[in-house]
């Protein structure tokens, strides 16, 4: 039940430089060791003949290769993959291809970049013509000279009679476009000032013609053009479409291959190498540090050493954090890695979240119907999730769900109704309801501080524990005692010293261990303990809620004709609102006690994920 993350061991490995790259790829294929970067000594920064590794010689290659893959698959819209079968290619075979697909498709892309660049400048064109048609002209016309201004756009309203006033030596195009006059003036040069002046006064908005509008020449060659184009942009659409459909396996198989090639080519980055030997660290579970001591030794013999030592404080080194529970209870994992993973020392809180998170998020929804519901929308998205997050996720709701049905029994309700007198009827005992929770609230907290008594008494030892988590249990047991004596249930000699010679004790322990800050969270016992009634209140919110959907929808029944109507859509709607309420209530709230009244008992987490070399 008290687990701890997988045992490690620090391997190091030694060897010629001629079986590298044999090395390297035996490690990818064990996917096993978690690599440690080298890091030069003072000693050899000043002349030692070890170094930072450079990456292999086809590393660029592969790299740039895989860069065009990428590319070509978010282009193509193809999706990468977690796995895929080996290439019976070769490496440069697969580049080659690479490179000539990516040549084509980005010519083919160049083209249709062209042509989707004409086909703006044509729709810009064919809107300037539209307005020429309007006003009555020709395009010929519409130019400037040395003794006339031109101004072409639109305004609010016809500007002719203003205009009029200032000369009648004007001449004036125009016509209405979408509630707007458009219109093109020539006046007289001198007069182009106050006329502007005029023409701004109603709105006006100029239009510009583009350089290359006599290319199109007329509105029906225009459409021309754009028709030509359009088609030609179908056709390299379906050549893209084609491509997708012929090289998206090969696409995925390639980027697949060349990132794990990529990935051993750029291995020697992390490797303290010499001119002819080679130095690799890194972290392996204790129990597969067999296999691959056996592998290396008859694959390589006496041309390379390889040892294993027991992680120390001394050497400043934490090994990562690798999880190791039964596959139902992996799942849980999620909500680990989303507060954090614990450190290499600390307990593993995923056990005590999957017993108590599926616990809390059922005796808040409490109902049978709401839980068959549940039940199956999270198994129905979790066939459609295709990380192991998301996975992991649904079937921690799963459970959550088969939880909610469980208490639904146990207080007799089905979509709000009491179909039978319940074992505990939670709507009608508050107080008992109340109750549960902040015992609940004082078994979860305490057990938070009994896995901190471990962590910490692994830690430092019986000293560093009891100041610390210890400290806190001991004030516990001295309110306890103060309650007692309250109570007149302490009939002893003294009993009245006693214990509040306990309570100053735990307080002088408190602050020994905490500081001021382990007086000033002192009130915080109580209001963690008291945070559990969100368990009863926001289920009986929920239930409420639920009853009032019911006697709604009853009232409209009751009303028959169009009520019947109104009777199913406030039953379906509303019982979808609360159910929807419910989960989110459910999860967060049940979350929350986790992450904050349980875990700061006893987990600080920070721990580095063990990510071994050559896996996924």
């Amino acid at each position: 039940m008290i687990k701890t993350p997988e045992k490690m061991c620090k391997v190091s490995i030694a060897g010629s430089k001629r079986v590298l790259e044999d090395t390297i790829r035996i490690l990818h294929e064990k996917e096993a060791v978690h690599l440690l970067d080298y890091a030069k000594t003072k000693s050899e920064k000043e002349g030692g003949v070890f170094s930072i590794g450079n990456s292999l010689e086809r590393a660029e290659n592969l790299s740039s290769a895989l860069v065009k893959a990428r590319s070509l698959m978010r282009i193509l819209g193809v999706e990468r993959v977690s796995s895929a079968p080996s290439l019976k290619e070769s490496d440069k075979i697969v580049e080659k291809r690479i490179e000539w697909l990516h040549s084509v498709v980005s010519g083919l892309l160049e083209e249709m970049e062209k042509i989707q660049e004409e086909l703006v400048e044509i729709e810009i064109a064919r809107e300037t013509l539209k307005f020429v048609e309007i006003i009555g002209t020709e395009v010929e016309i519409l130019k400037e000279s040395n003794e006339l201004a031109l101004y072409m756009g639109f305004v609010n309203s016809d500007p002719e009679a203003a205009l009029s006033d200032l000369t009648k030596r004007f001449e004036f195009f125009s016509g209405k476009m979408r509630g707007e006059v458009a219109f093109a003036l020539f006046i007289e040069r001198e007069k182009g000032p106050e006329a502007l002046a005029e023409l701004k006064k109603l709105g006006y908005r100029e239009i510009e013609f583009p350089d290359n509008l006599e290319k199109y020449g007329t509105r029906k060659k225009l459409e021309r053009t754009a028709k030509s184009n359009e088609l030609e942009l179908q056709d390299l659409n379906k050549k893209i479409t084609r491509f997708t459909r012929v090289e998206g396996k090969f696409l995925q198989k390639a980027e697949y291959s060349l990132k794990r090639a990529s990935e051993k080519a750029e291995a020697p980055l992390q490797f303290a190498i010499s001119n002819n030997s080679f130095v690799i660290e890194g972290w392996i579970p204790r129990k597969r540090y067999s296999s691959l001591e056996k592998t290396l030794v008859t694959e390589f013999k006496d041309k390379i050493h390889i040892e294993c030592e027991e992680a120390s404080e001394e050497d400043g080194l934490t090994p990562p954090t690798e999880l190791i529970n039964p596959k139902i209870v992996d799942s849980f994992e999620v909500f680990i890695d989303l507060y954090s993973k614990p450190t290499y020392k600390e307990i593993d809180p995923t056990n005590f979240i999957f017993l108590t998170f599926p616990l809390f998020f059922g005796f808040i929804l409490g109902d049978v119907g709401y839980g068959f519901i549940t039940l199956a929308l999270f198994g129905f998205l979790k066939t459609k999730m295709r990380s192991e997050t998301g996975r992991g996720l649904m079937n921690a709701l799963i459970l959550a769900s088969l939880a909610t049905i469980v208490f639904g029994f146990v207080f007799g309700e089905f979509f709000g109704v009491e179909p039978y007198h319940p074992l505990i009827p939670r709507a009608h005992n508050i107080n008992m309801m109340l109750g549960i929770s902040l015992v609940v609230g004082i078994v979860h907290i305490n057990l938070g501080y009994l896995l901190g008594l471990i962590n910490e008494y692994r830690k430092g030892g019986i000293g560093y524990m009891v100041q610390h988590t210890g400290s806190w249990v001991f004030f516990e047991l001295a309110a306890i005692l103060v309650i007692l004596q309250y109570l007149d249930m302490l009939t002893f000699a003294y009993s009245n010293y006693i214990v509040y010679g306990v309570l100053v004790a735990s307080i002088a322990l408190l602050y020994k261990g905490h500081g001021i800050i382990g007086i000033i969270e002192l009130p915080a016992i109580l209001s963690n303990i008291l945070s559990y009634a969100r368990l009863f209140a926001v289920g009986l919110a929920s239930v409420a809620l639920a009853m009032v959907i019911n006697d709604f929808t009853g009232v409209f029944f009751s009303a028959g004709g169009f009520g019947y109507v109104a009777g199913t859509i406030t039953l379906v709607l509303g019982h979808t609102i609360n159910i929807l309420l419910g989960i989110l209530g459910g999860f967060l709230q049940s979350l929350r006690l986790h992450y904050v009244e349980f875990f700061t008992k006893f987990y600080k987490g920070g721990g580095e994920a063990y990510l071994p070399f050559g896996k996924e």
